[in-house]
């Protein structure tokens, strides 16, 4: 995630690009304590049961 925030994100976010990192099975209070912690910019959302997550993976 250092290298999204970094590589990616810095780079793009001014730009018409969107970054979402999912948080699966982390609750909201989790993320935001998280995204704090590491100081990261980019959007995080919290997947608690994994619903979007099982959407894209299978594993």
């Amino acid at each position: 995630m250092l290298e999204l925030e970094a590589q990616v994100w810095a780079k793009s976010k001014d730009r018409d690009f969107m970054l979402i990192s999912l948080g699966r099975e982390h609750s909201t209070e989790e993320i935001i304590a998280f995204q704090e912690k590491k100081r990261f910019t980019f959007p995080l959302a919290p997947d608690p049961s994994r619903t979007i997550y099982s959407k894209f993976f299978t594993k």
